[in-house]
């Protein structure tokens, strides 16, 4: 099962700025130190087109 964004988030929050525990915040890091988090949000947002400004 993987966590929401919010759950990665609040453990993150909790491991590293109220408890200060080293162990719990290297554990929110994968084996090769890269954050875990997901890039984007499981549903697909579609693209939203602006229109162009015209500068005079």
């Amino acid at each position: 099962m993987t966590r929401t964004p919010q759950e990665i988030f609040e453990s993150y929050v909790y491991a590293g700025a109220l408890t200060r525990k080293a162990d719990a915040l290297a554990a929110a890091f994968t084996a090769v130190g890269v954050f875990e988090a997901p890039l984007m949000p499981a549903v697909r947002l579609p693209a939203v087109r602006l229109p162009a400004v015209r500068q005079p």
